[in-house]
């Protein structure tokens, strides 16, 4: 009897507790759209989703079962791999792992795809072998149905807006991704369009998982505070400053303030900018629904070499006017969204995710650029607490000799970058440079900001189309003269002699110290 009572238990258990979630699904509130905020507030959302725990606790069941793997396959690794692995072998390693990543965030969706995106950029969390293959997310997916699609239009834009737009069930979407889908239509006055429409539900998806993602953060940057105290938290951070990102690429109001913005300071910008820049102008908007003025061109990375050749120092030239110069710039300039249009200019085209920085840090960036031509590593330490890379008591006797060593590499690559060497030898020096500074910046208390991050990413997007049509261009070479420009401006002709005088007493005094440094360890190894 009491073997089949236990029986009867065992299955009966489950089956109430599906009943009791059944039950909690019933009665707790369906998620609403309207009820998020416009812009981010962690608080405010986690609120949200406190009143919906089985939906909330149902995701964090999928995300686990999802990313849990590839955790344990890391924790295996660092628990059984020793110090004595074979640089090679570590980096197919890591390879390995970060391919298991990216297919596991291409599984859960958008704010996942965004969040390896956002990584992808970020060398003092990842290390360097993770970052080329994160850098390879892409977020393109198969469109909704047009009748949803078009449903929605109308729900945004008001019957007569909508039948103005002169889109019917036969319409097919030109472009699909994660977050919404574009339409390309005539108006009824001629006007050719772009129609852009948010995909029905995916705000409040994309809204729970950042609500996740943020008790993740402080769970993680809490164990890491017991365990590890001297390390420098970034994580809650780091997703904080993500979300709001991501959040914002929902509120196409908000991309068309920016577009608009744009536009003006374009139009207002210097001559070549002016004569060679358009952003495309905004005829319509709500939350969920954005119609711009159709741009008429292929991506850049398509046309051709001597095209390529043209603009691209013309692009060059506008990033460094909006970083140096407005303060608020376009931040994700992917190959998708820099056009040639029908005469021969640059289009720049969604504006979902952009950003502003304040006249100190661009002070402070424009002084980081004068350095980094000089080469002058002492100040750059200096430049790089001030810019916040760096905590204000790190250690830079010891940080200032391992910089020295990659910037000594980087400036033999530069030596032979001007000899007549091959160019994929040239790539190949400036590669390992550029990955002994990611591995500097993985194994020291750096932090990258949240804007420079983005500031890296689109310098990535314009080297790597520059590339496609010229494999000896040098994006620093291109960006010199505009960063010199600015530096003249901020601090004058004596003003720049007095930096380069007082960096280089500071150089002279830090390598003296850095010398003591070395000297003291080796003593003290003599003596042991």
């Amino acid at each position: 009897m009491r073997a089949t009572a236990f029986r009867r238990a065992r299955y009966a258990i489950p089956v109430a507790a599906a009943s009791a979630a059944t039950g909690l699904y019933a009665v707790e509130p369906r998620a609403d759209e309207d009820e998020l905020p416009r812009r981010w507030d962690a608080e405010s959302m986690r609120d949200y989703w406190r009143r919906r725990p089985c939906a909330a606790a149902a995701r964090a069941f999928g995300i686990a079962a999802t990313l849990g793997p590839v955790a344990a396959a890391c924790v295996a690794d660092r628990l059984t791999v020793g110090a004595d692995e074979p640089a090679e072998a570590r980096d197919a390693r890591l390879r390995k792992r970060a391919v298991a990543t990216r297919d596991a965030l291409v599984s859960l969706g958008p704010a996942f795809i965004k969040l390896g995106q956002a990584l992808s950029i970020r060398p003092d969390v990842v290390p360097a072998p993770a970052l080329e293959v994160l850098r390879e997310l892409c977020d393109a997916c198969p469109a909704v149905p047009t009748a949803v699609a078009l449903a929605t239009l109308k729900d945004e834009l008001g019957p007569t807006n909508f039948a103005a737009l002169n889109l019917g069930a036969t319409s097919k979407p030109v472009a699909a991704a994660s977050l919404g889908q574009v339409y390309r239509t005539t108006t009824a006055d001629g006007r050719d369009v772009a129609v852009k429409v948010q995909r029905p539900g995916v705000a409040a998806g994309v809204s729970l998982d950042l609500t996740l993602l943020g008790r993740w953060a402080r769970f993680v940057e809490a164990v890491k505070g017991a365990v590890a105290p001297a390390q420098r938290p970034y994580d809650v951070s780091l997703v904080e400053a993500f979300s709001a990102g991501a959040w914002g690429e929902l509120d196409y109001e908000r991309e068309a303030e920016n577009q608009r913005f744009m536009r003006a300071a374009v139009l207002d910008g210097p001559a070549a900018i002016r004569r060679g820049v358009v952003v495309p102008e905004v005829r319509a908007a709500t939350r969920r629904a954005l119609v711009t003025d159709w741009v008429e061109g292929d991506q850049l990375a398509r046309a051709a070499p001597a095209t390529i050749q043209k603009l691209v120092p013309l692009g060059v030239e506008l990033f460094m006017f909006q970083l140096l110069d407005l303060g608020f710039y376009h931040c994700d300039p992917h190959p998708g969204n820099l056009l040639v249009d029908g005469q021969g200019r640059l289009a720049l085209i969604d504006f979902g995710l952009c950003t502003t920085i304040g006249a100190q840090p661009r002070d402070a960036l424009t002084k980081t650029i004068v350095h980094l031509i000089q080469g002058d590593v002492a100040a750059l330490l200096d430049d790089a607490v001030e810019l916040d890379f760096l905590p204000e008591d790190v250690d830079k006797t010891a940080l200032y000799p391992v910089l020295e060593r990659v910037f000594a590499g980087a400036r033999l690559a530069a030596k032979q970058a001007d000899a007549a060497a091959p160019v994929h030898k040239r790539r190949k020096e400036f590669a390992a440079v550029a990955g002994d500074l990611n591995d500097v910046f993985f194994s020291f208390p750096f932090s990258v900001p949240e804007y420079f991050a983005l500031i890296t990413r689109a310098l990535i997007v314009l080297e790597g189309i520059a590339l496609t049509g010229d494999p000896n261009f040098d994006i620093f070479k291109a960006a010199y003269p505009h960063g010199l420009r600015r530096a003249k401006e901020v601090f004058g002709a004596e003003g720049l002699a007095r930096i380069a005088a007082a960096a280089a007493g500071e150089m002279a005094t830090r390598r003296r110290e850095a010398r003591r440094h070395d000297d003291g360890r080796l003593r003290t190894r003599a003596t042991m």
